[in-house]
């Protein structure tokens, strides 16, 4: 029979024999995957980077009441019938093959009708260049509405 002090404990693997610095500093860090060696903790000193959430879209309702949410993730957010655009409208002969196109700026977000054939109005309004967008501006390209959406 064993001695209790020499049994060996159940369901833990056995660990290599190393100074206990070694093991604790092993746990903290990340990993260097060119040298495999550990970066050093932050400082206690360092402040944590704040991260701001946006989310940003058209959102849409249908005839049937159903919404869908279109979600802006590109500084250039193409719209139109053209199968390469961000938000492609095939089913809709008023959109141009190249409608619009929603733009990050570091000021907000703007709209730039790309020379449609039917035009893009904004609230209303027909956009001749570009006009900046603000969070509930109602977008009309060819027979679809959308409202623009701004969360912060």
């Amino acid at each position: 029979m064993l001695a209790p002090d020499t049994d060996p404990k159940p369901n833990q693997p056995d660990e290599p024999d190393q100074p206990e610095d070694e093991k604790e500093s092993a746990d903290i860090g990340i990993e260097d995957l060119g040298t495999g060696q550990h970066a050093q903790p932050p400082d206690e000193d360092l402040q944590a980077t704040r991260f701001e959430v946006t989310h940003v879209g058209l959102q849409e309702v249908d005839a049937h009441g159903e919404v869908a949410f279109h979600r802006i993730v590109t500084a250039e957010f193409r719209i139109g019938r053209h199968p390469d655009s961000n938000l492609s409208i095939g089913n809709d002969g008023r959109v141009s093959r190249h409608h619009a196109t929603i733009l990050a700026t570091p000021t907000g977000y703007e709209i730039r009708d790309e020379k449609s054939a039917n035009g893009t109005r904004v609230s209303g309004r027909l956009v001749t260049g570009t006009m900046p967008l603000q969070h509930g501006d109602k977008i009309v390209i060819g027979s679809r509405e959308f409202t623009f959406v701004l969360h912060k």
